[in-house]
């Protein structure tokens, strides 16, 4: 197949992706193999060309035979275009192109490039959701609210400390491990400050005969000659 006729040949099949997928959008989904096999979420109405079809052209770039110059950048620069044209097809490509689907229509998911370009214009079109960010809990006490996991204190830095772990006043698994190693717990409570952060012992005192304190001063050191 020379170069003109692929062009003309996925130029068709684009025609008829943006046909299935305006049918699926607007209502009148062609159901996915059965009726009783809905794999797409929402009711995106998902359907078996489109999806293949999709699965095609990226393994078109997958393979170096594709006009996106055969980078998971460049095919996510694609897909992101078509959402431009028409941005209801976002959560259709989010919801039905999926390794799932793939995988119940016997598509290869298995090539050692699928994740990147998978990957790559899923977080293009945001699909792949932004990982939470740690709340932290300034709240811990000791006392109506012990130190544990997820805590932030200056007294859980305080402890780190004491533990030899990084101080920074975050208590997270590193610490956690570490009180259990201490109290056989990963928590702890104001009264186990001590047992985790000892006082420091005084010296003891220097004493002399009888039992009074030696006032005896050091011998003068002579000057230099």
């Amino acid at each position: 197949m020379n170069r003109k006729t692929r062009y003309i040949k996925q130029l068709n099949e684009e025609i008829e992706l943006r046909n299935l997928m305006n049918k699926s959008i607007n209502g009148s989904s062609i159901n996915f193999i059965n009726e009783n096999q809905n794999l797409a979420s929402n009711g995106s109405g998902c359907t078996e060309k489109a999806i293949k079809t999709f699965h095609a052209n990226m393994f078109t770039e997958i393979n170096g035979t594709g006009s996106a110059g055969g980078t998971p950048e460049g095919f996510a620069g694609v897909v992101q275009g078509r959402v431009d044209e028409n941005p209801s097809w976002k959560k259709y490509y989010c919801d039905c192109m999926t390794p799932k689907n793939y995988k119940q229509l016997g598509l290869d998911t298995t090539n050692t490039k699928f994740n990147s370009f998978q990957t790559a214009w899923k977080k293009q079109l945001g699909c792949v959701a932004a990982k939470p960010k740690t709340q932290w809990d300034s709240t811990c006490d000791g006392e109506s609210k012990p130190f544990k996991k997820l805590c932030k204190s200056e007294t859980v830095r305080k402890v780190q400390g004491c533990l030899g772990i990084k101080a920074d006043s975050y208590f997270g698994s590193g610490t956690a491990t570490a009180v259990k190693n201490k109290l056989g717990r990963d928590y702890f409570t104001n009264q186990d400050i001590n047992t985790l952060c000892p006082p420091a012992t005084p010296p003891a005192a220097l004493t002399g005969g009888g039992g009074a304190q030696d006032t005896q001063q050091p011998e003068a050191v002579p000057e230099q000659l």
